[in-house]
């Protein structure tokens, strides 16, 4: 991962970070980003701060994760089911 992918990567993690904030009229969202030593983005894991996760939510994040991964070139991978209640976690292995 060069310097523009990670400029990039911290730009969508900053919107969908916004997107999530209004979408659950809440500042208790989180979205935090794991790298490793090597500049390699290793996990995703998203909190939206809100008592149920409505479909809105569940759209919000599924749409900042395909543009992270956009912006990153990767493939996602899930490991999270649609009624989870506070996180969605991804793993995001860079090619």
């Amino acid at each position: 991962m060069n310097q523009d992918n990670i400029r990039r990567l911290q730009e969508e993690v900053q919107k969908l970070q916004q997107s999530l904030s209004e979408t659950v009229s809440s500042e208790n969202s989180e979205v935090t980003v794991v790298i490793n030593g090597n500049l390699q983005l290793t996990a995703l894991t998203i909190k939206p701060g809100a008592a149920e996760i409505t479909p809105l939510i569940i759209d919000t994040i599924n749409r900042g994760i395909k543009k992270i991964s956009e912006a990153l070139k990767v493939r996602v991978f899930r490991d999270t089911a649609e009624n989870a209640t506070t996180v969605k976690k991804c793993f995001l292995p860079c090619f």
